[in-house]
């Protein structure tokens, strides 16, 4: 029940199927109670397990059989542990190719499908790597680009020195090889990238025929002065024969190493030569078709099969047809086939030149939903949470709700999502943002970019066009001069729709990311652009191998500089550049070394990388650590999403606000900043909304000025009624009553409104309570709460309110208090009504590093 409903702060384990939770609860049986617990273990007999509860299963968790998820024509992805950045095409006839995007090489190719079961595909956590399910095809698993004096991997000629068998983090030099991304043309993917500075186009494709099964790469290369070369298959053994022969030729132990490879095939194979006649074993083959008359073929001393590709002044087109088979009869099915395509032109070469003009679209449904005015979801009362920690996060639902005005100035409507889809795609969004005419771009944890149209005030007829698949975990998303940009999680992407046909044709390799970690937490995040076109993203700093762990990123407008701007976040799931002078303000989550979420603003004219707080190897100082602006505790956001600065008039009197989202509550929150004597401070207030996710990211709408929110279901929250959302928090120009102010004062906390107070309600002391706390800075996750007072005590100090004094506008109280000292949290609940008869009820947050000297305050 603990680990389906949670308890206290343990959010519920749903990530886990009910079979995994009771092998969770056998572990803990047999390790922790059998032994050191023996009076509490009992033996499970027939009669316990009939008495227990019969499981309900919960729908929609992974796709129902015969209904498969549509990914796209390729997928991007780790690879078991072994590739970090691998693109997977699906190339029909049961047939699956996997290239390595770090070093262009095929580097598994398989029978069968690729398996996403306990990624987060299928999954709501997936913490594992997809991997091949099926046989791989025997013989086919090498073929790769390499360069210099032959085909062998050897470090000064291959781009393959020693990474066949291993994992990469990053691309290799880019004067060997760039990776420029991919074109999608119906069900067919192309990837573009350069060897030595020559351009090529390269498409994999199967023709197969029961268990006849020939695989083909498509190649088109570039004019250029440098020769190239490609090692097409790697015979596994000592062959009796290889070398090449024509298509016409005979067999035999003696063949040539090298020749031409027009009309020609290449092979490696066990031969034997019983009774004077020779024989073939296993072997491997390749034949080309096209442009081949100043090919050649050459066998290397490692047994490769090498393609050696001129120097040219135009461009070649060529067809590499590779097949591996054992016997005499499927060597001869194999040369007919070839001499099929190469002599009478079989299957021509598609130009594929052809996909740089835009490709025939895949996803020409439009779905169309309705959304919904006004939802009316009140979120619960972090006290009430704190103080009632027993109770099941999954209860929640049950426990009182904040008021939510009669009249409101703000209220959430709700964007509905395409769940019911011809793809059953999974719409678990992750990151938005707008196009200038306020059409939405989306994306969604599994690769998706969908386009959003008909956002109008009342959202009665939105329409979803899916946009782009199969991205690597897309986390943010910029439109940049009407572009699509997106961050994933091997870098940025740049979307192209090349022929005007609303689907993205070219998916362009913006920035490679050179540092790509196989951990689950290795995330990146978010996509912020500045004034100046810089483009920002941050990387979690727990849980991965990253060699720049927890750092905040600065891309150049070009995609070509990259600059590590601070260093030391926990999971920097979200971050914000403000619009009207450029300052950065990055959250935190809170765990290890990190004693309760935050959010920390980037110094400014820093001459070293500041450091907020985590090293893996926690090699740095305390002292040396960089205070957030604003601690929160877990009652008030458990696990941070995304920031907004809102510099738009349209959106009421939270214009100028930092807004700040939670992906662990599905809240929203405003915060208020101070400079006490060049240190900065504020405080934070949740809006009185209830999302039906964790939210991620939050953008202005440039169409209408009002704020939209994106969130998703994943494994650590406590909203999790859908698996993605849409939201749009809306100004009604209703009058607002909110806080919009917080200063320390050396005398007290002044509170500033947005309304007149009642002068008696506000200035009566008991309408006010205030407690405050420490945190410990530790290898624990999170931290207690410590007396500021009694350091060696938990729990929270009382602060006496002396008074309660009106300013002379009537719209600011100041909380009069004789010791108020820097401390790490404060917590003010205030009740009182205002001079209109309006009920208000609030508490915020506040951080105080530094209490000012006395300032006189105006009274009324």
């Amino acid at each position: 029940l603990t680990l389906t409903e949670g308890f206290g702060q343990m959010v519920p384990q749903m990530q886990y199927t009910p079979e995994e939770r009771y092998d969770v609860v056998h572990f803990i049986r047999e390790v922790f109670i059998r032994g050191p617990n023996r009076d509490q273990y009992f033996e499970v007999s027939d009669e316990y397990l009939d008495s227990l509860p019969k499981g309900t299963p919960r729908e929609n968790l992974v796709p129902p059989d015969g209904h498969p998820r549509d990914y796209g024509p390729v997928l991007t992805s780790q690879f078991r542990r072994e590739v970090n950045r691998a693109m997977t095409f699906d190339l029909g006839e049961h047939v699956f190719a996997s290239y390595d995007l770090h070093r262009m090489r095929q580097h598994h190719v398989w029978d069968g499908f690729l398996n996403l079961s306990q990624t987060q595909h299928m999954r709501y956590r997936g913490e594992r790597q997809p991997f091949p399910d099926g046989e791989p095809l025997a013989g086919l698993q090498t073929y790769h680009w390499a360069y210099g004096a032959d085909f062998d991997p050897a470090p000064e000629n291959s781009l393959m020195e020693g990474l066949e068998n291993s994992k990469s983090m990053g691309p290799t030099d880019p004067e060997l090889m760039r990776y420029n991304g991919h074109y999608l043309d119906g069900r067919t993917a192309t990837l573009s990238f350069s060897v030595l500075g020559r351009e090529v186009l390269e498409r994999p494709r199967v023709h197969r025929l029961e268990d006849f099964v020939v695989l083909e790469n498509v190649i088109r290369v570039a004019s250029g002065e440098t020769a190239l070369q490609l090692t097409t298959g790697a015979f596994d053994g000592d062959p009796g024969t290889e070398g090449v022969l024509g298509l016409a030729g005979e067999l035999s132990a003696a063949l040539d190493k090298t020749g031409s490879a027009h009309g020609a095939i290449v092979l490696a194979a066990d031969g034997a030569a019983p009774g004077g006649a020779f024989g073939i074993g296993d072997f491997i083959a390749a034949a080309v078709a096209g442009d081949t008359e100043q090919l050649r073929w050459e066998v290397t001393s490692q047994h490769r099969l090498g393609l050696h590709i001129p120097a040219s002044s135009t461009p070649l087109v060529v067809r590499v047809l590779r097949f591996a088979g054992s016997g005499a009869e499927e060597w001869a099915r194999f040369r007919d086939y070839a001499d099929l395509v190469v002599q009478n032109g079989l299957m021509t070469a598609p130009d594929l030149s052809a996909v740089e003009s835009g490709g025939v679209p895949r996803w020409t449904t439009v779905i169309e939903t309705a959304g919904t005015l006004d939802v009316k979801k009140a979120r619960y009362d972090p006290i009430d949470y704190r103080n009632n920690e027993g109770i099941s996060p999954t209860r929640i639902k049950d426990r009182p709700r904040v008021s939510l005005p009669t009249d409101p100035a703000y209220v959430v409507d709700d964007l509905t999502l395409p769940e019911d889809n011809p793809w059953n795609a999974w719409m678990r969004t992750a990151a938005l943002d707008f196009f200038d005419d306020g059409r939405i771009a989306v994306t969604t944890l599994g690769g998706d970019v969908w386009l959003v149209s008909g956002v109008d005030e009342s959202l009665e007829r939105l329409r979803w066009r899916r946009f782009a698949t199969g991205l690597f975990e897309p986390l943010g998303v910029r439109v940049i001069d009407g572009l699509v940009y997106v961050t994933t999680r091997d870098g940025i992407l740049r979307l192209h729709d090349l022929n005007d046909d609303g689907e993205a044709d070219y998916y362009e390799d913006f920035y490679t990311d050179t540092d790509v970690s196989n951990g689950f937490h290795a995330f990146n995040f978010d996509l912020q652009t500045d004034s100046e076109g810089n483009i920002y993203f941050t990387k979690p700093g727990r849980y991965t191998d990253y060699s720049q762990p927890g750092a905040l990123l600065k891309i150049s407008p070009d995609g070509e500089d990259i600059e590590i701007l601070a260093r030391g976040f926990r999971v920097p799931n979200g971050m914000a550049v403000d619009p009207q002078d450029d300052q950065i303000y990055v959250s935190g989550q809170e765990g290890q070394w990190v004693p309760a979420s935050k959010i920390s603003i980037l110094p400014v004219g820093e001459d070293v990388q500041p450091w907020f707080g985590v090293s893996q190897t926690r090699d740095k100082p305390f002292d040396a650590f960089v205070q957030p602006f604003i601690w929160m505790p877990r009652e008030l956001d458990s696990s941070t999403g995304g920031e907004l600065v809102v510099r738009d008039e349209r959106f009421g009197p939270l214009n100028g606000k930092l807004m700040h989202v939670s992906f662990g509550k599905g809240w929203i929150y405003y915060h208020m900043q101070e400079d006490v004597e060049g240190v900065n401070q504020g405080s934070v207030v949740a809006l009185p909304f209830q999302f039906d996710t964790g939210v991620q990211r939050l953008r202005v709408n440039p169409a209408d000025g009002q704020v939209y929110l994106v969130g998703l279901t994943g494994w650590d929250g406590e909203a999790t009624e859908r698996d993605g959302s849409l939201n749009r928090v809306r100004y009604t120009g209703a009058p607002a009553h909110l806080l919009t102010e917080t200063h320390i004062r050396s005398n007290g906390i002044e509170l500033v409104f947005s309304f007149e107070v009642d002068v008696e309600s506000a200035a009566t002391v008991a309408n006010y309570s205030v407690e405050r706390w420490n945190y410990r800075w530790t290898a624990d996750y999170g931290s207690d709460h410590w007396s500021l007072d009694d350091p060696s005590a938990t729990g929270h100090d009382s602060v006496p309110v002396r008074g309660a004094v009106i300013g002379e506008d009537g719209r600011s109280v100041l909380l009069m208090i004789d010791d108020l000292r820097p401390v790490d949290q404060m917590m003010v609940r205030m009740d009182f009504v205002a001079s209109d008869g309006t009920p208000y009820k609030e508490v915020t947050y506040l951080t105080v590093h530094r209490v000012p000297g006395s300032q006189e305050i105006s009274q009324r």
